[in-house]
């Protein structure tokens, strides 16, 4: 079993391209890790080595409308995982196979979080921009 990681800043395509790759291989499993402050990186790296060890493991999902945890499901692999989040890949550098960084001109990506987040988040355009500035925009400088 192979892990590969995607990673960029929110609106880069992280997503988009993670989506096309699994969707290209039978057998895929597609991890999303998108809100690095709900993360909880220990119970992470033990999921996947449940999956790695016996195919499957029980994980908690999270609803980005509340900002929270909407219960657990229970997940299955035998082949390739592909995790997505803004950090996956330094976050996951020392499991993962593969490490690939969606660049994107910071513009655009503001863009396509705005009609993301206003469209299947149901956020307003105030609360879209405000996290952007105060949270989305510092931790790219800061991380990436």
């Amino acid at each position: 079993m192979k892990i590969i990681t995607i990673s960029g800043a929110s609106g880069s395509g992280k997503t988009t391209l993670a989506h096309y790759i699994h969707n290209s291989i039978a057998n895929s499993l597609f991890l999303s890790i998108d809100d690095p402050a709900s993360l909880d990186l220990p119970l992470l790296k033990k999921h996947l080595s449940e999956l790695k060890s016996n195919g499957s493991a029980n994980v908690p999902i999270y609803d980005f409308t509340i900002s929270a945890r909407a219960g657990y499901e229970e997940i299955h692999s035998d082949g390739l995982i592909i995790i997505d989040g803004l950090f996956a890949g330094s976050l996951l550098k020392d499991i993962s196979d593969l490490d690939i960084f969606v660049d994107v001109d910071l513009d655009l990506a503001l863009l396509r979080r705005i009609d993301r987040d206003m469209k299947e988040r149901d956020r307003t355009l105030d609360s879209v921009t405000e996290q952007y500035m105060r949270d989305v925009r510092p931790a790219f400088f800061k991380h990436i």
